[in-house]
């Protein structure tokens, strides 16, 4: 996948797609974790550093080198870390993807992989932060933060998200 981002004049089409694209790759990560050699692993990583270069975003690179994100990516328990670094610098700098990066993972929060749904539950509670200006899709994000409190998996997620509800405003 990573040599896609690699040809001549693919910068228009991946960013016309960049939700889609960001979270494919984001979900990913989560199936790859537990493999017996780490390839999967590393071969995701190296696709996402593409990804962002094909998309001429320096600093965002620069963000993740700086918050050793790239390094966290390749472990097994403090992966949802990076992908919170991850979502955090995404937000940053593409308010506009908000809601489509919100549609395109949401299905997989109730998904069949565990590694999916500890990624969505990590962006979602991440977005919680960064969604001011669109209540309504702060309140999905938080009604569905609230709905996986009960998976044992998801609990230390959800209760970051929620603890970012603070970061959204005063109302």
């Amino acid at each position: 996948l990573g040599e896609i981002f690699e040809v001549e004049d693919i910068d228009e089409i991946v960013n016309e797609n960049y939700a889609q694209i960001i979270c494919t790759l984001l979900l990913r990560f989560g199936t790859t974790r537990n493999s017996k050699d780490g390839s999967p692993a590393a071969q995701i990583l190296n696709t996402f550093k593409k990804f962002f270069f094909c998309t001429k975003e320096d600093q965002i690179l620069a963000y993740l080198d700086e918050k050793s994100s790239w390094t966290n990516l390749n472990t097994n328990d403090k992966y949802h870390y990076s992908i919170t670094d991850i979502t955090h610098v995404i937000c940053e700098h593409h308010p506009e993807q908000y809601e489509a990066i919100y549609e395109f993972i949401l299905p997989y929060l109730k998904g069949n992989f565990m590694g999916q749904r500890v990624v969505t539950a990590t962006i979602c509670a991440e977005m919680i932060s960064h969604i001011k200006d669109n209540e309504q899709l702060l309140q999905s994000v938080i009604n569905d933060i609230l709905t996986i409190m009960v998976d044992d998996h998801l609990k230390l997620m959800a209760i970051r998200g929620l603890g970012n509800i603070a970061d959204a405003g005063k109302d």
